[in-house]
């Protein structure tokens, strides 16, 4: 099965989907978030489309660990999502990945316009990818 990763951000969600074996992050693409509602209608297709049976959401914590205003925003969506699924959510720790997809994709030479309609899927990527590191990496441990 697949896993699906979520940047909830106020504007744009981004979205990343993992390979079947779960080992490797994707962008997959950017949902707006004009309405809660229908965000989390297109996020459920998506789930259903990748057939994955789980989700992963970056929480954006300060750089001290602490929840701040975007935390308590990014808990509310996800209780939104909770109550429309019964696939495990799983939260991750996102700090500073926009800045690292940022600096991917300036390496990679993307221009301006083009980032931003691209950041927000990346970042989903980094988080996804960091989830599947921890997980993978725990079950070589036990192995």
């Amino acid at each position: 099965m697949r896993v699906i990763g979520l940047d909830v951000g106020e504007v744009r969600i981004g979205v990343a989907i993992s390979d079947p074996d779960q080992t490797t992050a994707f962008p997959l693409t950017v949902v707006a978030r004009t309405d809660d509602d229908l965000a989390i209608r297109a996020i459920l297709d998506i789930l259903h489309d990748q057939e994955a049976d789980r989700i992963v959401y970056g929480q954006p914590r300060r750089l001290d660990g602490s929840i701040g205003p975007q935390a308590r925003a990014t808990e509310k969506f996800i209780e939104l999502l909770r109550a429309k699924t019964s696939v495990a959510l799983v939260a991750q720790d996102e700090r500073l990945t926009s800045a690292q997809a940022e600096r991917v994709l300036l390496a990679q030479g993307v221009k301006r316009a083009k980032r931003r309609e691209i950041i927000d899927k990346m970042a989903a990527a980094i988080i996804l990818q960091a989830h599947l590191d921890g997980e993978n990496g725990k079950k070589a441990k036990q192995t």
